[in-house]
């Protein structure tokens, strides 16, 4: 038979949980000053839905990402002194609630069509807030679990494991 310990007086649990929600929208711009043009379409829309989000009584972005892909930023150069003529703005942010991304998502759709020069496209269309979510695993006392088969009662302190 098998040997080891006696049974825990807790379950091993793993939960997920939702802890907000996350979008992220790619767009090429071309043109001169192409990283300058992109850094302020992607802050000036974040700027105008934090304003958005205030008068509506909501709280702001938790987490903002702007960077400009191709410009050099990644390597430490100041993104507005590059001479780069084509870039990729990659904007991510994340928000409590799935309203707020889907009102920034809007905002930046509507900055695809009527804002910089060189703005191209959103890379996959209007972007989409996704859930984020997030593992914990815990101990619970199996004393506060009342578990039920058939709607009876079941005590796993009586079940025979020697058979």
């Amino acid at each position: 038979g098998a040997t080891g310990s006696a049974p825990s007086d807790s379950y091993k649990v793993s939960a997920t949980y939702v802890d907000g929600y996350k979008a992220t929208v790619m767009a090429p711009l071309i043109g001169p000053r192409a990283a300058v043009k992109g850094h302020l379409n992607a802050t000036s829309t974040i700027k105008r839905c934090s304003k958005m989000f205030k008068k509506m009584g909501m709280s702001d972005f938790e987490e903002v990402n702007i960077e400009a892909l191709g410009s050099g930023s990644n390597y430490g150069a100041d993104f507005s002194t590059s001479a780069a003529k084509e870039v990729v703005m990659w904007t991510s942010v994340r928000h409590k609630d799935k309203k707020a991304l889907e009102l920034w998502a809007k905002e930046i759709a509507g900055a695809s069509t009527g804002m910089a020069p060189g703005l191209t496209t959103l890379v996959g269309g209007r972007p989409r807030p996704s859930p984020i979510l997030r593992f914990k695993p815990f101990l619970y006392p199996k004393h506060l679990v009342n578990i039920e088969i058939n709607g009876k009662a079941f005590e796993s302190s009586k079940v025979d494991f020697q058979r």
